[in-house]
């Protein structure tokens, strides 16, 4: 499967337009505008030699491979490893010539910017800096790159080390201040949680710098569930309660696993969560999810009836009424649903409520 991200930037003229495509085997990196065209493609883990200037290795069966173009004078190199030599085929103009002197001096003049501006080596820098100086060292980097996506690849790559906890709220916190877009943070953020932390101290930190509310689901809907069985309800809905909108706030709600809480785990999560969603659309789909997998139990049952005193609509009060009224309950949860009927204001819905009862 392949992963296609485009980003076009456009600030006066030229426009500039980059593409990544990355599959399993291999990343290739593009970018163009209207003076000079650029196109990278590796696979492999590429090696730098100290000043930048130079491929020390490839490693084996990976490659190289740069096009560019200047006002229509077009130039390409590409670097094949076989074994422990680099093989070097440089064209300009579309015709082979040697590698030597000309095509070593352009490729030492341009390679110093291409590790600014495309994560080229990326994986060899990081461990670089990293054996040098450790996160901070790493992290203290990222602001020279031009580029979030380079910039999330470093951080990518970071997060593949023995990283300590008290290191990633300093790496959130870098985030926060070097990458401005939702789509990159979040694919840092997903990184950590839960596999380098389950501290819900971070994860809200982290959360709070996701402007969307679909990365803000995705990042805490595993721990959010995690949390719930572990007896952590009061953790979990602090970070439900960062989703603003009410259809993510179901979703999540609707993904957790309440067949395994207690009845009074149950009551207290209901009730919390149908205070927090506005919408009685939603707040009649949340019970509705509930009792679809407990129509045969008489305490979630009375939890549910209970539960429908946070909707003020008739018309969705109503119809969850009858819905559990559908489920052939015993007297306990009949007795139960009559006396939540009688706070809907409309006679046609409280009668269609008492007729099903009947």
């Amino acid at each position: 499967m392949t992963l296609l991200i485009l980003l076009v930037l456009c600030i006066g003229v030229p426009c500039l337009q980059a593409q990544t495509s990355v599959s399993e085997k291999r990343m290739k990196y593009v970018i163009e505008d209207t003076s000079q065209g650029l196109k990278i493609e590796y696979n492999g883990k590429i090696t730098l030699s100290l000043d930048d200037r130079s491929i020390k290795a490839i490693s084996d069966g990976g490659y190289l491979r740069i096009e560019k173009t200047t006002f229509g004078n077009s130039r390409e190199l590409l670097i094949n490893s076989r074994g422990n030599d680099l093989n070097y085929e440089y064209r300009e103009g579309g015709r082979l010539k040697p590698y030597e002197p000309d095509g070593k001096a352009w490729f030492s003049d341009i390679l110093p910017e291409l590790v600014k501006t495309t994560p080229i080596a990326a994986e060899h820098r990081v461990e670089r800096l990293f054996s040098k100086g450790g996160v901070k060292a790493v992290t203290g980097a990222l602001p020279d790159l031009k580029g979030e996506n380079v910039r999330a690849a470093f951080i990518s790559y970071l997060l593949k080390k023995d990283i300590k906890e008290e290191d990633l709220t300093h790496i959130i916190q870098t985030v926060g201040s070097v990458i401005q877009s939702d789509v990159y943070r979040y694919d840092v953020f997903r990184m950590m949680f839960p596999a380098h932390s389950k501290s819900p101290a971070l994860l809200l930190k982290a959360v709070g710098m996701l402007g969307s509310d679909v990365y803000r689901m995705d990042l805490i809907q595993p721990v959010v569930q995690s949390q719930i069985l572990a007896g952590q309800q009061q953790q979990a809905l602090q970070l439900i309660n960062t989703v603003k909108s009410d259809v993510y706030k179901t979703d999540i709600a609707i993904s957790l696993d309440f067949d395994k809480v207690s009845d009074k785990q149950l009551s207290v999560l209901l009730e919390s969560l149908m205070t927090r969603i506005n919408s009685d659309v939603y707040r009649k789909d949340l019970l509705m999810s509930v009792l679809q997998k407990n129509t045969g139990d008489e305490n979630r049952l009375l939890i549910l009836v209970n539960s429908t005193s946070n909707i003020k609509s008739d018309v969705y009060k109503a119809d969850f009424l009858k819905d559990v009224c559908l489920t052939n309950p015993g007297e306990k949860v009949k007795a139960r649903i009559r006396e939540a009927a009688k706070s809907i204001k409309s006679s046609v819905y409280y009668g269609e409520v008492i007729r099903c009862l009947d």
